[in-house]
């Protein structure tokens, strides 16, 4: 079958593009890390950073979920509004008391690669910022409870769905997952976000282990194929593929390319 996506590829100039490097989520699969992130703790901050290229014009308006923790007290994840991020106390029951803050969900339909990255704080407001393609994108904000510490530590982690579920499962193609939960690296800071993408909008060499942004590998870090991806590069240990499989695509050349 030809490959329309390489022919287009081509003639956009992007003919060097690898046909293998990242993964695809097709809605079927996720992964799951069975227990608790080894070395995982509380906190206040964290940092994160990935590569998607969302693969169905729908997904967006999914409550699909590209990382989630048991009890949903930290998620990161697709909706009507765009790309949300979730921050939710340790324990009490919670509601509006959080931290909430997402994109304007342009960047969802066009199939194209883009990258994604931000910080959360729940010390401050201000401080939880989301960047998409090296732009600040935040559609709204909403913090109710003032400082608060959130609930990382949980039984079960989740990429690509909702721990424990078959349900939330992305439709989109990621490279470069990069979460450093506890990690307060302020992406407002533009030297920050070099430490992930160039100004050019070309991928940035995160380590063999994710810690060439901070000089400490995060507790995840997932990238390359299907067979590398499930092998977490970061500190927190392992997933595995819950259903299907991980399909093998080529990884992005730049920021709002095919």
């Amino acid at each position: 079958m030809t490959n329309i996506r390489a022919l287009v590829g081509a003639a956009a100039g992007l003919s060097t593009r690898a046909t293998s490097g990242a993964v695809q989520f097709d809605g079927s699969t996720h992964l799951e890390r069975g227990g608790d992130l080894t070395g995982n703790a509380n906190s206040d901050f964290c940092t994160f950073s990935f590569w998607g290229r969302y693969d169905d014009d729908d997904n967006d308006d999914n409550d699909t979920h590209i990382f989630s923790t048991a009890a949903l007290r930290f998620r990161i994840r697709n909706s009507a509004n765009g790309v949300n991020v979730e921050a939710k106390h340790t324990s009490p029951a919670f509601g509006s008391a959080d931290c909430q803050y997402g994109s304007s969900g342009m960047h969802t339909e066009n199939e194209k690669w883009h990258h994604y990255c931000g910080t959360v704080d729940t010390n401050a407001n201000s401080n939880c910022n989301f960047f998409v393609d090296d732009v600040k994108d935040v559609n709204y904000a909403q913090d109710a409870d003032g400082s608060y510490t959130i609930g990382f530590v949980q039984s079960n982690h989740a990429i690509g769905g909702k721990p424990g579920s078959s349900a939330n499962k992305i439709k989109m193609s990621i490279y470069e997952y990069w979460i450093g939960i506890g990690v307060n690296l302020q992406m407002d800071t533009t030297s920050n976000r070099r430490k992930f993408i160039n100004a050019d909008l070309t991928p940035v060499s995160l380590g063999s282990d994710g810690s060439t942004p901070t000089g400490t590998a995060p507790l995840i870090y997932m990238t390359g194929g299907p067979s590398e991806f499930v092998t977490n590069k970061g500190s927190g240990g392992n997933f595995s593929v819950t259903s299907g499989s991980l399909i093998d695509v080529g990884p992005p050349i730049k920021a709002n390319a095919i």
